[in-house]
């Protein structure tokens, strides 16, 4: 499926006068508060029904292959402990949930279920609100850094991917997984990021002019740092473990973290209101285009930028990466950048994630896709299968 074409035509008639502010309206107010009647893929939305499903029909303009299909329904699901009893009540065809023990589990019950475990360009990360006071840039670069350097990876990937995968690999990356060999290389080294090591934590926060080190922490002017809030994806049972440990081990530097799931990250990482979390884990999903896709996301002010984190140098490294017509000096120039937004403890990688997808065996054609595009990549080829007597 083709995404990220935008008619030119209705942007205009929307606000667009090749200003950026004019296409900033034309998109809020037509692209965004709308359903889009116009598709550059083989499918076109025909009805959506927020928070609940999306209804597509074949586009008869698409100028490639036609779909097979007469209407493709995407169910949408919050909680991810439900998908699983979706399929195996037949209310849904295919799931494609975050992996995890209990989901791999139940599927494994279904009747007439395959599924794909499979590795791809998706990393766990934790990240930092760095609006929230104690954690600002600057005044909160020693918590972060302790934070950080408490954080056990190799435990935390033991306690949760590790028991159904083991071929999972940790990640130091922001743009690039280990899978990706020609480009991978280890952001983390050499910062004790990940490493577990609470008396280095210590020291980090003791050295910084923190007190209460390991019981009640104070910042260098007295005063305590308050409660964190760390935000996950209701029913996933991995990223609540995930956050659990990560509290822990922050407890055990003075600081205390309140574990909360959400049932809509976009709204919690959004911008209106202000980011709903002071500490949150989630997935990156790569794909081919690594400088586009990845430097709205680290770019000073960016929309993507949700930990609200800004360095310079970062920055020109990034507008270096986007200029480049070379993909070994771009991919040199994202993995700078990657270097220093995890030395500035903004975010930290956490391993290479596995992809799930699990689908009745009626259906046909249906296979993952390890970027960004997920498995209806190749939805104009989905179809059910006949079967002889």
């Amino acid at each position: 499926m083709v995404y990220g074409i935008l008619p030119s035509h209705l942007a205009k008639s929307h606000g667009w006068d090749n200003t950026p502010a004019g296409l900033a309206k034309s998109w809020n107010t037509y692209f965004v508060n709308t359903v889009p009647k116009v598709s550059g893929g083989p499918f076109v939305i025909q009805t959506y029904k927020a928070n609940k499903y999306v209804i597509l029909a074949p586009n008869p303009n698409y100028y490639g292959t036609k779909p097979k299909l007469s209407q493709l329904v995407f169910q949408i699901i919050t909680d991810a402990t439900q998908e699983p009893t979706a399929l195996q009540n037949g209310e849904v065809d295919a799931i494609y949930p975050q992996p995890e023990l209990d989901l791999l589990n139940a599927v494994k019950k279904i009747p007439n279920t395959a599924y794909q475990l499979d590795s791809g360009l998706s990393f766990e990360h934790f990240d930092f609100n760095l609006h929230t006071p104690s954690l600002a840039q600057g005044k909160g670069d020693a918590l972060r850094k302790a934070l950080f350097t408490a954080v056990d990876t190799k435990q935390l990937i033991a306690r949760t991917v590790g028991q159904f995968d083991s071929q999972v690999q940790q990640d130091g990356n922001l743009i690039f997984v280990p899978l990706q060999t020609k480009y991978y290389q280890d952001s983390t080294a050499g910062t004790g990021f990940g490493s577990g090591d609470l008396t280095a934590a210590k020291k980090l926060l003791t050295d910084a002019g923190y007190t209460g080190v390991g019981t009640a922490l104070k910042d260098p002017q007295g005063k305590a740092i308050p409660t964190l809030r760390m935000r996950y994806t209701v029913g996933n049972a991995i990223r609540q473990t995930e956050c659990q440990l990560f509290a822990t081990q922050a407890k055990a530097l003075g600081v205390n973290v309140k574990v909360e799931s959400t049932d809509s990250l976009g709204k919690t990482l959004g911008h209106d209101p202000a980011h709903d979390f002071d500490v949150v884990v989630f997935a990156y999903v790569g794909g081919p285009l690594f400088v586009s896709g990845n430097a709205p996301i680290y770019q000073s002010g960016a929309g993507g930028n949700i930990m609200f984190y800004s360095n310079s140098s970062v920055d020109s490294l990034l507008k270096q990466a986007i200029a480049s017509t070379d993909l070994t000096k771009a991919a040199d120039f994202m993995n700078q950048a990657s270097k220093q937004v995890v030395a500035d403890a903004a975010s930290l990688p956490l391993y290479e994630k596995p992809l799930f997808l699990a689908y009745h065996t009626k259906i046909g054609n249906i296979r993952d896709n390890a970027t960004q595009m997920g498995p209806p990549y190749n939805a104009q080829q989905w179809g059910l299968k006949t079967t002889s007597t």
